[in-house]
């Protein structure tokens, strides 16, 4: 599955990990909320740790839950920009962040150096919108920040039956920003946490979360 079933509480949090943008996990990530918000958990840690990124389509019903400041029915939530100089903007499939949320709920993002690429860009919409500041986000010590994909790939085969995936645009949030080969880092102003290199080392980041 793509998004852990683990549903605990610190406080008022509620607890998500969002392992893939594949698969169910759109519908599953809605069922979470849902589930969240039927427990009366106003609060949410969203553990993006080893998330490797996805379809962007699934990114585009993910988000849609998450954007608390958002306007409009279909929020712009990344735009790619391909070698021709053509642009495509990708939008949210929704905008519910209040069926879900109230207006002053906590969002934490736990983070690591292998969360990319749709990962990625899910944190830039959510900071762009107000979900989360920096200062929200819970980082390793040891490297400090996120992988740094800021790039659309896709696959072809060739005659010889190879495989080559290539680059074929880049991808923005939506005021603009790029954190290609840089990933959103400690000197942002993300939390720096010590944590072993384990995926779901729970109980150090919900440590350094509590204080």
């Amino acid at each position: 599955e793509n998004v852990g079933e683990g549903l605990s509480s610190l406080g008022g949090y509620a607890y998500i990990a969002l392992i893939a943008f594949e698969g169910n996990a759109a519908d599953e990530m809605q069922s979470a909320l849902t589930l969240m918000k039927e427990r009366g958990r106003k609060d949410l840690v969203l553990d993006l740790r080893g998330n490797g990124g996805g379809y962007l389509s699934i990114l585009c019903d993910i988000s849609s839950h998450l954007l608390r400041s958002a306007e409009g029915s279909s929020p712009p939530i990344a735009t790619a920009t391909y070698r021709d100089g053509k642009k495509e903007e990708y939008k949210a499939s929704g905008n519910d962040f209040s069926s879900y949320f109230e207006k002053d709920a906590k969002i934490r993002v736990f983070a690591d150096e292998n969360s990319a690429s749709a990962s990625e860009a899910l944190l830039g919409a959510m900071l762009d919108y107000g979900t989360i500041s920096y200062s929200d986000i819970y980082l390793r010590k040891e490297t400090g920040r996120t992988y740094g994909k800021g790039v659309m790939q896709s696959t072809f085969v060739t005659p010889d039956g190879n495989a080559l995936r290539l680059t074929v645009a880049g991808i923005s949030w939506p005021k603009g920003n790029s954190i290609h080969e840089r990933g959103i880092t400690l000197e942002d102003g993300a939390v720096a946490v010590e944590a072993p290199v384990l995926p779901y080392a729970h109980d150090v980041f919900f440590d350094a979360l509590a204080g």
